[in-house]
């Protein structure tokens, strides 16, 4: 028998809960590509392009990756309060660390799966370093 510690046992419970039957099972299904060599240098992609080397071939792309986090948020958002509904957690967050939380996750440089991308693209410039915040 596996022994699992607390933190690991929870880990598992939420990746469970927050990834399957996400759109994450969408991007999963269909045709898998083999390799003879096993490292898949010897695998492509033929576009009206040109080709793509598999291992530099992204398997899918912002709108996509925007759709999927939406929805283990989603997931995860449900699973916790399910948890806490049933007695089996007790969720305690002080004011500071849901302050410091919410500045990482939803400030000028937070997360952005969930803002539009013509709002993104108005909040952030382009510039010769990367990505700058535009404080109004």
């Amino acid at each position: 028998m596996i022994k699992l510690g607390k933190m690991k046992i929870l880990a598992r419970f939420f990746a469970h809960h927050g990834m399957r039957n996400t759109k994450l099972e969408d991007l999963h299904s269909g045709l898998s590509p083999s390799s003879k060599t096993g490292d898949f240098n010897d695998v492509k992609v033929i576009s009206p392009y040109g080709e793509i080397p598999w291992n530099k071939l992204s398997r899918f792309n912002d709108d996509e990756m925007r759709e999927l986090m939406l929805d283990v948020e989603k997931q995860i958002f449900e699973t916790l309060l399910g948890a806490q509904q049933r007695g089996w957690i007790k969720i305690v967050a002080k004011e500071e660390i849901l302050k410091l939380m919410k500045e990482c996750f939803f400030g000028a440089y937070g997360v952005s799966w969930d803002i539009p991308q013509k709002k993104y693209d108005e909040m952030y410039k382009i510039s010769g370093e990367g990505k700058e915040a535009v404080h109004a």
